[in-house]
Parts: structure tokens; C-alpha cells; sequence
């Protein structure tokens, strides 16, 4: 059985259980293995556009490209209580298409606890 924050963090960045399935396949789970797994978590707040995020996005790509670290990682962008309008579909694209390592992207609400 995985920890609680494991637990919580898997449901947080994949919501579907459907998408946990397929990304990270728990019924092979080994406690011995290790999941090269990097979430980037974005702020809660409503989003009119994603290119000063993008940019910081970009730096984050570079950084790792530049690293030369392993090239398995599984990397996703995780929003969660946000709202989103204005020119934000289309920034988003464009930061994702310079930012190829990025595989997944997450929406949750959580309620008020």
C-alpha cells in the first residue's frame, strides 16, 4: 500500500483513475521500485494568459536539457482550484510546444475542507 501523501499526490496531479492506471501501473507496484516522476504545481489563481509562466516554464526546460538528466522522467503541470480565460488556451499551447518535456497536464478542484 503507498504512504497517504503518495497517495494524495498521485489523485492531486492524475485525477482519472483511468490515467493512473495507464501512467503509473500500481497493481506491478514494487515497494523496492521508484517512479522518476517531477510535478510542477502552479499557483491557485484565475489565468488570463501563461506567458510569464511559460517563460519561467522555458528556463525549467532549459535547465534540464542542459543537465543532461535522464530523459525518462515523466514531467506534468498540475492546476488545481483555478480559473482560466482570456489568451490562456493559446499561451498554454505555445509554452507546452517549447517545452517538450512535459507530458501531462492536470485541472482539480478541491473542495473547501
Amino acid at each position: 500500500v503507498l504512504p497517504e501523501r503518495v497517495q494524495s499526490l498521485i489523485k492531486t496531479i492524475l485525477p482519472s483513475k483511468m490515467l493512473q492506471s495507464a501512467v503509473i501501473p500500481l497493481a506491478e507496484y514494487l515497494p523496492s521500485s521508484s517512479f522518476d516522476f517531477r510535478a510542477l504545481a502552479m499557483p491557485e489563481r484565475s489565468y488570463y494568459s501563461f506567458r510569464r509562466e511559460g517563460q519561467v516554464l522555458a528556463r525549467v526546460c532549459e535547465k534540464h536539457a542542459s543537465m543532461n538528466e535522464n530523459d525518462n522522467a515523466f514531467w506534468t503541470l498540475s492546476f488545481t482550484n483555478s480559473t482560466f480565460a482570456g489568451e490562456y488556451a493559446e499561451s498554454l499551447v505555445q509554452s507546452l510546444y517549447r517545452c517538450p518535456i512535459i507530458q501531462a497536464i492536470s485541472f482539480s478542484k478541491k473542495g473547501a475542507e
